[in-house]
This record gives C-alpha cells, sequence and structure tokens, in this order.
C-alpha cells in the first residue's frame, strides 16, 4: 500500500511456440501506449507515477529475452498457408529489430529435422546438441509409453454390469483379433483398456440405473529418450 511504480524492466522467455509468443509480444510491447500491457494498465492508473506513459527505454525496458528453438508451426488455410515449414505466420510479428532489448539469446536445437520443426532465426542463436525437445527440457533416459491403438467402442448397459461382460469389451476384442497379427512384433504389451461413466438416473424415468461403458486397445512400452 502506498506505492508506485517508476520504471518497468521486463524479461520474457518461451520454448518453441511459447518463443514465438516472446517474441509477439516484446514486439507488442515496444507499441508503448497502445500495447495490450498499457491498455490493461494504462497510464495514469493508481499504480503508475504521474509521469509514467509507457515509453519505451524511459518508462519500461526490454531487458533479456531468452528463446529455445522458434518454432511456430502455424498453418492458416484461410489465409492460403496450408504448411508449418514456411517463414508465412499470419497474426504473429516475429521479427526482433537490433536494440529492441539489453540482450537477446536463442539456443537453437543443431541436430532437429527442420522440415517439421522450422526455425525463426535471431542475430545471436547459440547451437547445442539434440533435436527440438532436448531443448525445451528433454527426454527421459528411459519413459513408459502408453498409446490408444483403437478408437473406444461404447455400450450403454446396467450400471451393475462387469464391464468385460458388454459389447463395447467384445468388439474390442474382436478388433484386437484383426490388428494383433500385425502389430504384435512391434509391441511390448497390450491389453483392452475398460472405463466407465455413470449416467443420471431418475427413478421415476428410468427403469434401473445406467453407465456407459468405453473400450479399446491400448499398448504399453518402454522408450529410451
Amino acid at each position: 500500500p502506498g506505492l508506485t511504480i517508476w520504471r518497468i524492466v521486463i524479461d520474457l522467455f518461451g520454448f518453441s511456440r511459447g518463443a514465438a509468443a516472446a517474441r509477439h509480444c516484446a514486439n507488442d510491447l515496444v507499441k508503448g501506449a497502445d500495447s495490450l500491457l498499457a491498455k490493461a494498465l494504462p497510464a495514469g492508473s493508481p499504480l503508475l507515477v504521474a509521469s509514467f506513459k509507457w515509453r519505451h527505454r524511459t518508462d519500461f525496458n526490454l531487458n533479456f529475452i531468452g528463446l529455445f528453438d522458434t518454432v511456430p508451426g502455424v498453418v492458416a488455410p484461410l489465409s492460403g498457408d496450408f504448411s508449418p515449414h514456411n517463414a508465412s505466420n499470419p497474426g504473429l510479428d516475429l521479427y526482433l529489430a537490433p536494440g529492441i532489448a539489453r540482450h537477446v539469446v536463442q539456443f537453437v536445437a543443431r541436430h532437429e529435422y527442420r522440415h517439421n520443426f522450422s526455425l525463426v532465426r535471431t542475430d545471436n542463436d547459440i547451437e547445442l546438441p539434440g533435436v527440438h525437445s532436448d531443448l525445451g527440457g528433454g527426454y527421459l533416459p528411459l519413459a513408459t509409453e502408453k498409446v490408444l491403438l483403437s478408437k473406444p467402442q461404447s455400450s450403454q448397459v446396467p450400471v451393475d454390469m462387469p464391464e468385460t461382460s458388454t459389447v463395447a469389451y467384445d468388439r474390442a476384442r474382436q478388433l484386437m483379433g484383426v490388428m494383433l497379427p500385425d502389430m504384435e512384433p512391434y509391441l511390448q504389451r497390450w491389453s483392452i483398456d475398460t472405463w466407465a461413466v455413470v449416467l443420471p438416473y431418475n427413478k421415476r424415468r428410468d427403469m434401473f440405473a445406467e453407465k456407459r461403458v468405453y473400450a479399446a486397445l491400448r499398448s504399453e512400452r518402454q522408450v529410451h529418450g
């Protein structure tokens, strides 16, 4: 209480699309009084000193912009952009003008296959070994991958019926018989997963309580990062 702000120092960080967001944010901030932040906290607000006018380098300063492998990955069909693998990023302002911040640094994945992860560079890129996700936190040395192999089958049954006795489970088991011969060499463990959602029950309307049962094929395996 009683404190007022006379100057704001801003640091921005981001990875991948977050890095694109940080760059766009920086370009919006340097619009001064027209920026989104200035409109949310306009000059003359009780928190700001009377002389605060959202002037870049006077009232606020962009100190550090730290980026990790900027990959916007934008597809905008209505604008004629059908591929993320280009420099077209409608609605985003990603260019960082010289001097926009005191320091701009970007870590870049040296070994990424850029057809899928097109990079927006800066004048201060530092290449590091690894791919895109290595820079964003890395992969675990060993992780358990759980993947649904089929679209869930469903059926509506009495609430006390075992899930393994439902039509949904039978359909999933039949599907397993079709898919398993081709997929078994690639699976370490597989199962039929079931889950249920109890449906609203009105004793005046419904003869008995029901649930909707779902069943799907699931694979589980150990994956090395």
